[in-house]
């Protein structure tokens, strides 16, 4: 038995949705609970699964008829069939960071009243120091049933008889099958949905992609169309396999793109409902192309907040004299350092400061292809400018003073330093402004602004 996720990415198994909905404050509270109680990230897996298992009744077991699907509604109602028990438990790991997928076996339902195969949902959970996926099926027990959690010999709740026509499944998938969900959704009673339970999958075979969910775009060039005449660095960065990713829903024939880096997502192409649910985890800032995503965007997320950023024109030619004299303004006790090893530990140290560093996979990443310039003071950095994000041709300059400094000019001298320091070796410092002070800012160094745009800030719900 060799049990293996359908999805490499194992980002795809910690995400959040509609059904797997772990932000709720419901659900969020028990996983808090369990995980207080654990001694360790294993021990909270069994106590979680146990929960589950004992704690939310089968429905059929509890002679509920009223179908449940989303993890919040099971746990609220106290009960769930095994598809929508498997949900609440992936909702409860996935709320710590744990991989969680689901698994699906071809059984009989009842061999004396309902001799038909159907499927029967379970899940897979990766065990990080073990290294392995296992198998957790939380139907719940009863008599003839006794499910049990354990990291070697595995023990579900079905045994599968291939002479009878019952199939098992060794894939673990990152989200509930599509054909699941739609019985679930149509049904008004369980008696109905007992009816009406798919013989087949949407997973077809290990090959296929599930329809309606977001995946990372190996080829690039499907894409590039899509983002034509966007001029946005971060937009060039991904394009260009700098850093970030492009993320669509039909990797063979993309309509619809979402392009990522750090917190910041691009949406390009015709607006699409599965691109905006998968945004970028806590804080973001959503920047639609068009009114059709932006309508999307209000529609899928009512928390989002509309603001207005400023785009910087591209062309700056710079007065290199005006910002070394900026560069000179400096006053006695402070130094200007470039970002190198020890002061990217440094920056890590302070959320402040951890901006200037942390939209690059790690230091080696940002070491090659990061740049960036801090103020000290009695070995304490109290101001920066650094590349959120880079690109072949350039950097994206992200800028901040801590508040006790501010109103010293600090910016305008660690920007000029950190434009220097690009022009020195041919990159280009894009600048794109938040708010008016950002654009005035950028007018003092030499920019130019270019026109008024619309964005998206969520706030993390974390």
């Amino acid at each position: 038995m060799n049990i293996e996720p359908y999805s490499n990415n194992i980002e795809e198994y910690k995400k959040y949705d509609e059904i797997i909905d772990y932000e709720n404050e419901s659900v969020k509270n028990l996983s808090d609970l369990l995980y207080g109680k654990s001694e360790d990230e294993i021990d909270y897996i069994r106590r979680s699964y146990e929960y589950v298992r004992d704690s939310v009744a089968h429905s059929a077991d509890a002679g509920e008829e009223m179908i449940t699907i989303s993890a919040s509604e099971v746990l609220s109602a106290g009960h769930g069939i095994c598809f929508a028990k498997s949900h609440l438990l992936a909702a409860v790991l996935r709320a710590k960071g744990i991989p969680t997928g689901f698994c699906y076996q071809k059984l009989i339902l009842d061999e004396d009243t309902a001799p038909v195969l159907i499927f029967h949902g379970l899940n897979g959970v990766y065990i990080k120091d073990l290294k392995k996926w296992i198998r957790l099926d939380a139907r719940g027990n009863k008599p003839g049933v006794d499910a049990q959690f354990s990291l070697d010999k595995e023990q579900l709740a079905f045994p599968v008889r291939p002479e009878k026509g019952e199939e098992d499944s060794f894939i673990v998938y990152p989200y509930p099958d599509l054909q699941v969900l739609k019985a679930m959704r149509q049904s008004r009673s369980r008696a109905e949905l007992w009816d009406d339970l798919p013989t087949e999958l949407d997973y077809r075979n290990d090959s296929q992609l599930p329809a309606d969910s977001c995946y990372e775009i190996d080829d690039i060039s499907k894409v590039e169309s899509l983002f034509e005449g966007w001029q946005e660095t971060m937009i060039y960065s991904c394009l260009q396999r700098v850093m970030g990713k492009i993320y669509v829903t039909d990797p063979d024939a993309p309509a619809s793109a979402m392009a990522v880096v750090g917190c910041f997502a691009f949406f390009a192409g015709e607006p699409n409902r599965e691109l905006v649910k998968n945004k970028p985890d806590g804080f973001a800032i959503m920047v639609p192309s068009s009114e059709g995503w932006a309508s999307l965007i209000e529609e899928c997320i009512p928390s989002a907040r509309r603001v207005t950023r400023y785009a910087i024109k591209k062309d700056t030619r710079f007065d290199k004299e005006a910002l070394k004299a900026n560069t000179s303004l400096l006053p006695v006790g402070y130094e200007i350092r470039e970002i190198d090893g020890d002061l990217y530990d440094k920056c890590l140290e302070n959320p402040l400061t951890y901006d200037f560093v942390s939209s690059f996979d790690d230091k080696e990443a940002f070491l090659k292809d990061g740049r960036g310039m801090v103020i000290i003071k009695n070995g304490d950095i109290v101001a920066g400018a650094s590349s959120y994000s880079r690109y072949k041709e350039g950097i994206e300059i992200e800028v901040d003073t801590v508040p006790s400094e501010r109103r010293k000019h600090f910016a305008t001298i660690v920007c000029s330093a950190l434009i220097l320091r690009c022009l020195d070796e041919g990159l280009y410092p894009s600048w794109d402004a938040q708010n008016l002070n950002s654009v005035h800012l950028a007018e003092k160094l030499g920019y130019e602004f270019d026109h008024e745009y619309m964005a998206y800030e969520v706030e993390s719900e974390k």
